[in-house]
């Protein structure tokens, strides 16, 4: 009795060995899938961002009154020099800034 309680437990050990292997493999199967699916989010969000940065720097631009000339040519110059607001730029500033009190026009 002895050896066919051993042979059983043999051979219920081996069904769970295969079991485990096919398990296995769908696993690894999975987590290919998985990351194929990670890389293409990756690059997607990568192109996002990307599109992102162009929109901003267009906006800044527009907002900056720069072509995109004086943007290429002056770039370096114009990231080390810091920005004046318009009321700032202005040769001729309104006399009356009370209405500017509480804006962070107001100096």
């Amino acid at each position: 009795m002895s050896l066919e309680k051993s042979a059983s437990s043999l051979k219920g050990t081996i069904e769970k060995l295969k079991n485990l292997e096919v398990e296995k493999k769908s696993l690894m199967l999975e987590i290919e899938e998985l990351k194929k699916m990670a890389d293409a989010k990756t690059v997607a969000l990568e192109n996002e961002v990307k599109e992102l940065m162009d929109e901003v720097k267009m906006l800044k631009d527009l907002m900056l009154g720069e072509k995109p000339s004086e943007r290429e040519t002056d770039k370096q110059n114009k990231m080390a020099e810091p920005k004046m607001t318009q009321l700032e730029s202005d040769p001729n500033p309104p006399k009356d800034r009370s209405r500017y009190k509480g804006s962070f026009f107001s100096k």
